[in-house]
């Protein structure tokens, strides 16, 4: 399920022709590797097929926790049988914050990052690492309030951006 702020004529295209939007490129792995992960147990929510949970794993994770409501995408997810991966296929909810060990997280939810602010899920992410994927200008804002930093604007248009709450971002214009 898409959060209804994230809707947009791009994804409705998508979603029509059957495409999924999701590419993992060189700012998202780029972004990601910024995680402390050495050692960490990663809370990937929106983790897709997987692509992200190996990435952890190569780079030093000792254990991820992919959360992903498709269910397509969660079979692909388990048929691949990634060792220290756990599975749970649903939508994230706020006891995967609070009540699950995790020392840092991804977070690219098509929207639902919103409920970090709406419902102040943000109190269970203090003082631990997270980067997440803000899907247009509002959400990117409001994370902004909470002590999130904008990493990159992945698409002018959406507002879709890459955001972390634990990195001291450089934003001065270069002559």
């Amino acid at each position: 399920m898409i959060h209804p702020q994230y809707w947009s004529l791009y994804s409705i295209w998508c979603k029509l022709r059957g495409i999924s939007p999701y590419v993992l490129g060189h700012y998202d792995i780029d972004t990601y590797l910024k995680l402390p992960l050495e050692n960490a147990v990663v809370l990937d929510v929106g983790a897709y097929n997987g692509d992200t949970a190996e990435l952890f794993l190569k780079h030093g994770a000792r254990r991820v926790i992919c959360i992903e409501p498709n269910q397509k995408l969660c079979l692909e997810l388990e048929r691949k049988r990634l060792p220290n991966v756990e599975v749970r296929c649903r939508g994230f909810n706020e006891h995967d914050l609070k009540d699950t060990f995790w020392t840092c997280m991804k977070m690219d939810c098509e929207g639902y990052e919103a409920l970090l602010y709406e419902r102040g899920w943000y109190k269970h992410i203090q003082g631990r690492p997270v980067v997440l994927e803000a899907h247009n200008w509002h959400i990117k804002e409001e994370l902004e309030k909470i002590g999130f930093k904008t990493i990159k604007v992945l698409d002018p248009m959406l507002g879709l951006t890459l955001m972390a709450n634990f990195l001291t971002i450089n934003n001065k214009k270069r002559d």
